[in-house]
């Protein structure tokens, strides 16, 4: 049957325009207005599109039909399971603690929240984003995050942002692939071009990413990384794009820049200048509790956890005696934890964990993070009872988290170390 769409039935392009963007409009305004469960609002947005499409467009209706099968079995063959096999493998190395192992990897290789920013959410979320995309990268990216200490909202949102560089070539090239299908053009061409036009943005996005994060000075000081990491991307982008797929281009692309920016923050530890440097803002800054931290996290990286664990001390006492008003110091209790367990000192990290219930109103991704950490402590102390409480407690908090799913994993089988 033979079919020639009518781009402006009304006469009024602004109509016709308007009128075309309803299932669109029915879509977002079921699900962000009148928070409609996602799969009722796609079927309504799927229901406007056909009467849409049927009466305004007099598109016939077995056109329509067969294009909304057509529509519902790419989604199945060429998205849904790309993002299934992608989730399925997420809960595999949560549920094998292998999850928890790379969190502790990448917290070794740099404390600083504004260098992991660039390795997880850029690095690592464009990795992400090139093996399955749909949201995947902030699901993943945004959990790796948070058991290193982001807030949920800000680790979202930083995601969000470091996801703009990478997505054109998403899910494997889905969206070059889809592109090419539709307009008829040469898809290597689309994807040379496209390749020529985001390594520009990629050199930026890392920039703005850290911007958003902390302000102007704390963003120059680690203006090499970040020039490290985008150019790095943006070659990887270019080169393949052009000269090789456009299947591959966001995997390649994520593990060069991450290999790249391991490799530099390896050689470029020079920690006395930094502590120099740190301390000598520290009265600038008096009240920031991250300011504070960095002190500590810079001494064990240097290779001084005694001195770091003071710091971490003194920060969680000042804390407590108010210098931090409003903001999440109990972060020093988890970090000074995380070192003693480090040291394989599981009594006193146990009791630093412990310290985080000690406030009245803790951030619920640090308060569950303390909690699990507690309770691994007292399954390897042979302290089965408190572990058991320290794992419903986590529960307790948000049991949808990935912490949640690591603690009923723990209250089936005690933790035995990793």
């Amino acid at each position: 049957m033979a079919w020639t769409q009518t781009y402006d039935p009304f006469g009024h392009w602004w109509l016709s325009t308007l009128c075309a963007a309803l299932p669109i409009i029915v879509l977002f305004v079921l699900l962000a207005g009148l928070q409609v469960r996602p799969h009722l609002a796609a079927l309504a947005g799927v229901a406007t599109a056909m009467v849409v499409a049927t009466t305004a467009f007099h598109m016939p209706v077995s056109l329509a039909a067969a294009s909304f099968l057509y529509g519902v079995s790419f989604g199945l063959l060429k998205i849904v399971w790309i993002v299934v096999a992608a989730v399925f493998l997420y809960d595999v190395s949560v549920e094998a603690g292998k999850f928890e192992i790379m969190q502790r990897s990448i917290a070794r290789i740099t404390y600083d929240q504004r260098l992991q920013v660039l390795l997880v959410a850029f690095c690592f979320g464009a990795f992400i984003e090139g093996c399955a995309g749909f949201g995947s990268p902030v699901a993943i990216a945004g959990a790796f995050m948070i058991g290193l200490g982001f807030r949920p909202f800000h680790a979202a949102a930083l995601n969000l942002i470091a996801n703009t560089a990478p997505v054109a070539w998403g899910a494997i090239g889905i969206p070059v692939h889809t592109l090419a299908a539709v307009c008829g053009l040469p898809e290597p061409d689309l994807s040379a071009m496209i390749g020529r036009i985001l390594p520009i943005t990629a050199v930026i996005v890392p920039f703005w990413l850290v911007r958003a994060m902390v302000g102007w000075e704390l963003t120059f000081e680690v203006l090499p990384a970040i020039l490290v990491v985008g150019f790095s991307f943006g070659l990887t982008q270019f080169f393949w794009a052009n000269h090789m797929d456009s299947n591959l281009v966001d995997i390649t692309s994520g593990v060069v820049s991450m290999i790249v920016l391991v490799v530099f923050l390896r050689r470029e530890r020079r920690f006395d200048e930094a502590l120099q440097i740190l301390r000598s803002l520290q009265p600038q800054y008096p009240h920031n509790v991250l300011f504070a931290m960095e002190e500590g996290n810079l001494l064990n990286a240097k290779g001084q956890p005694g001195d770091a664990a003071a710091v971490y001390r003194r920060v969680w006492q000042d804390g407590r005696n108010g210098r931090y008003a409003g903001l999440h110091y109990e972060v020093a209790a988890t970090t000074l934890g995380d070192l003693l367990r480090s040291q394989k000192n599981y009594s006193a990290a146990a009791a630093a964990y412990e310290q985080v219930g000690d406030i009245q109103k803790p951030d619920p991704a640090i308060q569950q993070k303390a909690a699990l950490s507690a309770g691994e402590m007292y399954d390897l102390l042979q302290k089965r009872d408190l572990a058991l409480k320290k794992y419903a407690a986590v529960v307790e908090v948000n049991a949808h988290s990935p912490q949640a799913d690591v603690a009923r994993k723990r209250i089936k089988e005690p933790y035995k170390g990793s």
